[in-house]
């Protein structure tokens, strides 16, 4: 989880808000789904660390 970081916020596609049956402790609700490139980013960079880690990988593999 990363703070600041909405629902879809590795989109790219403009902030947009639905209707999700699932939000809310299965109540339905509003869901905000927007993009944090920033967050994104780390987002990204992490991944990327922990599949070289995992897997032995370097960048010039």
């Amino acid at each position: 989880m990363y703070p600041g970081a909405a629902h879809g916020f590795d989109r790219t596609e403009p902030e947009l808000f639905i209707t999700d049956p699932g939000a809310n402790l299965e109540k339905a609700g509003e869901v905000r789904r927007a993009p944090n490139p920033a967050v994104a980013a780390t987002a990204r960079e992490a991944t990327a660390k922990f599949f070289a880690e995992v897997f032995g990988l370097s960048k010039s593999e």
